[in-house]
């Protein structure tokens, strides 16, 4: 779930969320908690990070900006059967 918003203004927001590669396993809900879920598989595993960044912009007539960037690593949930022959 993505921290609460706060306005000391009063301001309504908005919230842009690009995926970039990730989209093929990333999606963002904003039915009553807003949260982005994230679903790799094996086949999105890289040695190299996909990027996701969020605008949030307040609805004022001189809106404020501000831009996240998360780094996503997915990693192999598998862990080699290694036999110990003592």
């Amino acid at each position: 779930m993505l921290p609460p918003v706060y306005d000391p203004d009063g301001d309504g927001y908005n919230v842009v969320v690009d995926f970039g590669r990730a989209s093929m396993f990333a999606s963002y809900r904003t039915f009553k908690q807003r949260s982005i879920i994230l679903s790799p598989t094996n086949d999105h595993i890289e040695a190299k990070t996909y990027k996701i960044i969020i605008m949030l912009s307040d609805t004022s007539i001189v809106p404020k900006r501000s831009k996240y960037i998360l780094e996503v690593l997915v990693k192999s949930n598998t862990t080699d059967n290694v036999q110990d022959d003592s």
